[in-house]
């Protein structure tokens, strides 16, 4: 009986596992044949070589063409096989380094997040983490502690031995007038030169101990400072945008400061005569980032000249308002500009000076001494303030103020009325008449004030004054701006028949860098 039934073909599903097999399975069987048939050609064409069989010319190029086929098929399959070997081996590489960045940003982001949890809890009740605290850090941070502590104790240690080294070394105001001879003098004078270049060789050694200390602690891993020269990022309007009235950031604080007013070459030794041509760097560095908050600082090519009428710096700084809840350290570095060679030019003074409150309680100066001179920092401790800046001291209209030469000051108030009037910062002081013009016109009326960051004492006030010098004395102008928190406050004042606008901005302070970064601010000036 004929089976009538016919079968149906089925499509099958080419992504089961079972169809993956078969094809594989076919594939191998394909691969055997091939190479069965490579054998029996090569087995023909020994057999007939040694049987010397006649061929047809027709067949024996069939199998030419067979034979050249089955070689460039090979050849392809080959290639194909090395690629798809080639292409696996790199995927596995990719995946594989892709893998490591997934987990290395892992790692970091749970760090970070980490430490922010941790930082925002503390900051919120510290006394339940002192534990967790702790275990953040590595034997190797504390092994890096003791070491910063040791070097801290040693450079004390160096402070002292340099402190002894200049009572011995420093010579006499006034020498003694001896009648010896010519040679005598002269073998004299030598031996003071020298003792004046071993006592600054001294102070220069000191200055390197320091510097190294520094960024042994602070520029450390723990400390994560940056260089020793970097200077503070942080604005002195950090907060001047926030709402009045509304609670400020955690970052945002009031505190003492320290109101710089001047920095003076008092004394020079007999190894110099005035005028100098000064150079260099004056810094302060508080606990806030560590970094240096400049007070001066001027090229070779732009010297301030100092005469003995005339011998205190032009200040530029603070470029914002000094911390002192804790100490803070002041460096100089000044130099003599020679005229010729700058590789003839002298240290004036090399030094540094040390501000506590309880050391140097309420003393209005810091002494720095130097084998060549002597200067004094006049500064005022205050004890609950905001930062100010002066934005702008503008004429209106454009026209020259200072024809004959003039000033720009300002001073804080305090709450108490019955307390003492301090003393004036100078932000501007014109004596050169034509360069006054000049830079008038050059800046559509608005004043190049020298330094504009000022302390302004908790329910005070600041007082601007505009001093215009004439043929006939002099005439002034003045602004007060009681104390606020954030904002800016703008008022005016007529001058020598010109209108003259005064725009300070207002800023509560920083009272630590970390705090600024936790909070998410940026902390670029």
């Amino acid at each position: 009986m004929a089976d009538n039934t016919s079968s149906v073909p089925v499509q099958k599903n080419t992504d089961s596992p079972q169809i993956r097999d078969d094809e594989k399975e076919l594939v191998n069987s394909i691969l055997q044949d091939t190479e069965d048939l490579g054998h029996r050609l090569l087995s023909m064409s020994q057999y007939l070589w040694i049987s010397h069989a006649r061929i047809s010319l027709y067949t024996a190029d069939e199998l030419v063409t067979t034979t050249s086929r089955l070689k460039k098929i090979s050849m392809d399959f080959y290639k194909a096989a090395e690629e798809a070997v080639e292409e696996k081996r790199k995927e596995e590489k990719e995946r594989d380094r892709m893998r490591k960045k997934k987990d290395a940003e892992r790692d970091q982001t749970m760090l970070t997040h980490e430490f922010l949890r941790l930082s925002s809890s503390v900051l919120a009740r510290p006394n339940l983490y002192k534990n967790e605290l702790a275990m953040m850090f590595t034997v190797e941070d504390e092994e890096e502690y003791e070491r910063v502590m040791e070097a801290e104790r040693e450079m004390e240690r160096q402070r002292e031995n340099c402190r002894r080294r200049r009572r011995k070394k420093r010579p006499p105001k006034k020498p003694p007038i001896v009648e010896v001879e010519h040679a005598a003098d002269e073998q004299e004078t030598k031996s003071q030169t020298e003792q004046l270049k071993e006592w600054m060789d001294d102070e220069l050694e000191f200055f390197a101990g320091h510097r190294s200390i520094w960024e042994r602690s602070n520029g450390s891993k723990s400390g994560r400072c940056g260089g020793f020269e970097d200077k503070t990022t942080l604005s002195p309007m950090q907060f001047t945008h926030c709402i009045p009235g509304i609670i400020p950031p955690r970052a945002a604080v009031t505190g003492s400061t320290l109101q710089i007013y001047s920095f003076k070459i008092v004394e020079l030794s007999d190894d110099l005569k005035w005028p100098l041509r000064v150079y260099g760097v004056v810094a302060a560095r508080d606990t806030v980032d560590r970094n240096r908050n400049l007070l001066f600082a001027r090229s070779r090519i732009r010297c301030q000249v100092l005469t003995e009428n005339d011998s205190s710096l032009c200040l530029t700084g603070p470029s914002r308002a000094i911390l002192a809840v804790d100490p803070v350290d002041f460096e100089v570095e000044l130099k003599i500009h020679d005229g010729g060679d700058e590789r003839k030019d002298r240290e004036l003074i090399w030094a540094i000076n040390h501000y506590d409150i309880a050391y140097n309680g309420e003393q209005p100066s810091l002494t720095f001494h130097s084998p060549l001179c002597r200067a004094e920092l006049r500064l005022e401790r205050l004890p609950t303030t905001v930062q100010a800046t002066i934005l702008s001291v503008h004429v209106v209209g454009g026209g020259s103020l200072f024809k004959s030469g003039g000033q720009v000051f300002c001073s804080s108030s305090s709450a108490d009325s019955s307390a003492a009037r301090r003393e004036k910062i100078v932000l501007l002081d014109y004596v050169e008449t034509n360069s006054a013009a000049k830079n008038e016109r050059h800046l559509d009326g608005y004043l190049p004030l020298s330094r504009n960051v000022v302390s302004v004492e908790f329910g005070g006030g600041l007082e601007v004054v505009v001093k215009v010098y004439g043929g006939s004395g002099c005439t002034c102008g003045h602004v007060y701006f009681p104390f606020q928190y954030c904002n800016i406050s703008q008022g005016t004042c007529s001058v020598s028949g010109s209108e003259v606008e005064i725009v300070v901005a207002w800023s509560r302070l920083v009272g630590d860098k970390m705090d600024m970064l936790i909070e998410g601010y940026t902390t670029q000036a």
